[in-house]
């Protein structure tokens, strides 16, 4: 913006970016360029992409370091969050705010190339604002898909993968999940 001569600037554009500056390139109405006073500088947006991506993430287990939970919310179905604890396995993600979720998508074990033998088949979707006490806010059952993809309307700072029955061969202690991602 040049030439400014309000009390109060208020304007709408439209872009995505992590970071935001105001740069000020002339700081008064009467020439003293080196000074700037601004009493508050505020930016709203929606955020709209995925809310989980490397976010906190934690599990009842894990089998190797390189199958930890954070891999899970990497963005990348090159890694995977696995298990091979008692059933029920989860993975918790802290979304670091409370905030709306009206979609799921969890890549399971296919998506990589593995066997859709071990695509999860029984899970829930879990929501808390304590990261203790969670409810379910959606639920698949028979699952044979290699990437589930869900409308949900739910609200929470924490999201739970509950999984109940691992895989579709039998081996509900399994658990092998290369990505989630939670929108709103």
């Amino acid at each position: 913006m040049t030439g400014n001569s309000t009390n109060l600037t208020d304007r709408t554009i439209n872009t995505n970016a992590r970071y935001v500056r105001l740069y000020i390139t002339q700081g008064t109405q009467i020439g003293y360029d080196g000074y700037a006073r601004i009493d508050e500088f505020e930016v709203y947006g929606t955020a709209s992409g995925n809310a989980a991506l490397n976010k906190t993430a934690t599990a009842n287990a894990y089998n190797l370091s390189s199958e930890a939970p954070q891999y899970a919310v990497d963005g990348s179905i090159g890694t995977k969050w696995a298990s091979i604890a008692a059933s029920p396995n989860w993975l918790k993600i802290d979304l670091g705010y409370v905030t709306n979720i009206s979609r799921w998508v969890v890549k399971h074990a296919a998506v990589n190339g593995e066997s859709t033998n071990f695509n999860t088949k029984d899970y829930k979707l879990q929501v808390s604002n304590d990261g203790t006490t969670f409810t379910d806010a959606d639920t698949v059952t028979g699952n044979t898909a290699n990437t589930t993809d869900r409308n949900v309307n739910a609200t929470g700072r924490y999201v739970r993968l509950y999984i109940t029955k691992g895989t579709q061969s039998g081996f509900d202690g399994y658990a092998r999940i290369y990505e989630i991602e939670v929108y709103n």
